[in-house]
């Protein structure tokens, strides 16, 4: 008597070693294909489980393609025979690269909450993936003014440029869909989670309202308890915020307060405008001859780096207590 369990593992061995390339060839080639007659700059991703989320790996020099330092025969030529084998997702180069920008909602109830957007309507009038993560994926015409960023207290990331966003038939390699196990011919009984497209709607501009709630023009009142996403410092929270920091703006710390201020100010949802405004105030009150550099950082922490490290690790209020002790100590 066949031991079913011991199949079934001996399946996934096998389905792990030697089908991965089957599945690139069978479903995820011409699914490449008509992403790159839309004009969409693709690559593959990998897509894997650790507990209950689901990790997406895009493959291969990929940021090289995105800024045309490679084309997209050198991208393949360069993948390892391994990278191939794992492939099970496909990726678009968001932003100009592709020209879409694209929402990425993963708490579907907290963005109509908060935004006071339907998003069964959204769905409807606009490009809709949804995602293995129950969330959803909007897909709007390239707007340059939106910036590549988490919007936690909103519900939703933007993707842009310098991003990423997984498409169908995207899914992860340990739990294939029923389909995928058919088409390879595999024994494994799961039926696992994919990327779906919800519609084939058009792709049609951001909605107004929700630009203005990136663009920091228009303002949520925050909920008891809650702090909104995007707000702005007013003039007298500038100046009062700014007479605390001046006093730390010391030599061989001013680097790092700068930066640390600037996760803070993130972290809490002050907007870019606010936060150089503020930081504009501190250096010329502290005389600090590096100013312009400081100036610089806001654009860069906010547009390139902070949207990119996880929420949790970003070192705001924690790094500047550590900068406190210092100076007490001094």
């Amino acid at each position: 008597m066949v031991d079913r369990a011991k199949q079934r593992e001996m399946d996934r061995v096998l389905y792990k070693k030697f089908s991965e390339k089957a599945i690139f060839d069978v479903l995820l080639e011409e699914a490449f294909r008509l992403y790159k007659e839309k004009g969409w700059l693709t690559v593959p991703f990998i897509i894997e489980k650790e507990g209950s989320k689901y990790l997406k790996k895009p493959v291969g020099r990929w940021n090289k393609l995105k800024d045309g330092e490679i084309s997209l025969q050198e991208y393949w030529q360069s993948l390892s025979i391994k990278e191939e084998l794992f492939v099970s997702g496909i990726g678009i180069i968001t932003g100009k690269a592709s020209g879409v920008t694209v929402l990425d909602i993963d708490d579907p109830k907290k963005f109509e909450e908060r935004t006071g957007l339907k998003l069964e309507e959204l769905l409807r009038r606009s490009l809709a993936v949804k995602t293995i993560s129950k969330g959803y994926h909007l897909y709007f015409k390239y707007d340059s003014e939106t910036k590549t960023g988490t919007y936690q207290s909103l519900g939703f990331d933007v993707r842009n440029d310098g991003a990423l966003a997984v498409i169908p038939p995207s899914f992860c390699l340990e739990e294939p869909p029923k389909e995928v196990v058919e088409a390879l011919g595999l024994s494994i009984e799961v039926d696992g989670p994919k990327y779906e497209w919800v519609n084939d709607g058009k792709i049609t501009e951001i909605p107004e309202k929700l630009k203005r709630l990136l663009l920091g023009k228009e303002v949520l009142e925050p909920k008891e308890g809650e702090k909104t996403s995007i707000y702005k410092l007013s003039d007298d929270k500038i100046i009062r915020i700014a007479e605390l920091f001046v006093p730390l703006w010391k030599k061989g710390y001013r680097n790092s307060l700068t930066i640390y201020l600037l996760g803070l100010l993130y972290k809490s949802g002050v907007d870019k405008e606010s936060a150089e405004k503020l930081l504009d105030r501190i250096t010329t009150i502290a005389s600090d001859e590096e100013k312009n550099q400081r100036l610089a950082q806001v654009r860069y922490q906010y547009e390139v780096y902070l949207p990119r490290k996880p929420f949790e690790s970003i070192k705001g209020w924690k790094g500047i207590t550590e900068i406190l002790e210092e100076l007490k100590a001094e």
